[in-house]
């Protein structure tokens, strides 16, 4: 009886007990919550934020880290909320970790007073994210472009941190708030984790369309299915880079081609600068670009040296002629008009090999040169297109028709023919007669109306 009244004593406990457990429980499922789930492996792709190379969407649905070399010490990077991602409006962060959001090196953007900070999560509450010590962050700020997205900058040093940025594979947490709010707040779900290289080595190459004129037509002028005709007239084919950005081209001279870059109404170009360029592999940088209808309806050659506006820059290391912008006769086209020689420039123009193009308009619509936005994409395009433009050797004139051999008539016999003087040579048998009269140095003809024929060489 006394062991029943000793487990009474302890019943009014039961209770409290059962919420302990829940309590110990509880970390565990926030933390597994605030973890992100399990890593994925984020696509590169050719950054559309000017001055930066790479990019990955981090959540799938329009939050973007970009990021650039800066040296070999130090990366750029931007935190970019685009619309729709539900973080356009809110603090946004990237954090490198060993795969859980606790502990991490956090970058936070976008905070009040457009703040771009350096903190180190050391646990799921609020008072656990404090002002970092191990690493820094430099060039900070928060920009908003004319597309609505918000855009959050800063650059870390390679190596600094307790989770330092690595120049290849890193793995990433991101968040932003919950509620809308650029005060640090609960992120509700708004989370997760990205493998990145920052190489964009291994498969994780930059995003590009699809090829277009990979390989030489049997269409001709007509076009093919690789190489369309030209929609404009006094050129043969064509290559649609993005929709309605067209490409047009014909054979100028062996070694140069006559070109058009076409801004249709649909491209949403028409009324802004928009520019082609060579690439040697498909980035925007080093390229050799065409960019036209700025101020005034100029045109002409440019360096891309860089990742800003101060990389672009006018060169003679390639000639485009007489370059021109222009209305198409089609109504509601703005045309650029230029020629290139290949072989010129730092990215040479090739009339026999696939070229790696690179497009972009202006993001605002503007004609003065500025920020492309995400108006920006890569092609590859073979001008090698059914003979035209396909080397530097000229098209191989086609064989005249034989004429129809007439019907036979009698031909008379061949007079006698004198024998030709003896021949000096000491060699025996020189200048013997052949048969029929003839010596070794006339043969009868095959020719209607000719007596004798004469072989000049030995093919």
């Amino acid at each position: 009886m006394a062991g029943f009244r000793y487990c009474g004593r302890f019943k009014s406990l039961v209770p409290l007990v059962a919420l302990w457990l829940v309590l110990c429980a509880l970390p565990s499922a926030l933390s597994e919550d605030d973890e992100g789930g399990n890593a994925v492996t984020g696509a590169c792709e050719v950054s559309s934020l000017l001055g930066y190379k790479y990019a990955v969407d981090l959540s799938g649905n329009g939050l973007y880290l970009h990021w650039v070399p800066n040296g070999s010490t130090k990366m750029d990077f931007a935190i970019e909320a685009r619309p729709g991602s539900g973080a356009e409006t809110t603090w946004v962060s990237v954090g490198w970790s060993a795969g859980r959001m606790v502990p991490a090196d956090a970058v936070m953007g976008n905070l009040p007073g457009n703040k771009v900070a350096a903190y180190s999560i050391q646990g799921y509450d609020a008072q656990s994210i404090k002002a970092a010590t191990a690493f820094s962050v430099a060039g900070t700020a928060v920009k908003y472009s004319n597309g609505g997205s918000t855009i959050s900058k800063f650059t870390r040093t390679i190596g600094d941190g307790d989770f330092p940025v690595a120049p290849d594979a890193n793995t990433l947490i991101w968040a932003f708030s919950g509620s809308g709010s650029q005060s640090l707040d609960n992120h509700n779900g708004n989370v997760g984790i990205v493998n990145i290289d920052f190489t964009c080595a291994s498969g994780a190459a930059p995003a590009t369309a699809a090829p277009s004129g990979s390989g030489p037509s049997s269409g001709g002028a007509s076009g093919s299915a690789s190489c369309p005709a030209s929609s404009l007239a006094g050129f043969d084919y064509q290559a649609e880079l993005t929709t309605g950005l067209l490409l047009h081209w014909k054979q100028a001279s062996p070694t140069s081609l006559d070109m058009a870059l076409e801004a249709t109404a649909s491209s949403g170009a028409a009324g802004s600068w928009f520019s082609v360029a060579w690439s040697g592999d498909g980035r925007m940088s080093p390229s050799d670009a065409v960019i036209g209808n700025m101020p005034g309806g100029a045109a002409g050659a440019y360096a891309i040296t860089g990742y800003d506006i101060g990389a672009v820059a006018p060169t003679s290391s390639f000639s485009v002629g007489a370059a021109t912008t222009e209305a198409a006769a089609n109504g509601g086209s703005t045309v650029v008009k230029f020629t290139r020689t290949e072989g010129e420039g730092t990215i040479p123009m090739s009339l026999s090999a696939p070229n790696a193009l690179i497009w972009a308009y202006s993001g605002s619509g503007s004609q003065k040169l500025d920020y492309h936005g995400k108006h920006v994409g890569s092609k590859t395009v073979s001008f090698n297109c059914g003979g035209s433009s396909t080397s530097t050797t000229p098209a191989t004139p086609a064989t005249p028709a034989t004429p129809a051999t007439p019907s036979p008539v009698p031909v008379p016999a061949p007079p006698a023919v004198t024998p030709a003087p003896p021949s000096t040579s000491s060699s025996p048998g020189a200048g013997s007669s052949g048969s029929n009269g003839s010596n070794s140095g006339c043969t009868a003809s095959t020719l209607a109306g000719y007596s004798c024929s004469e072989k000049l060489s030995g093919n």
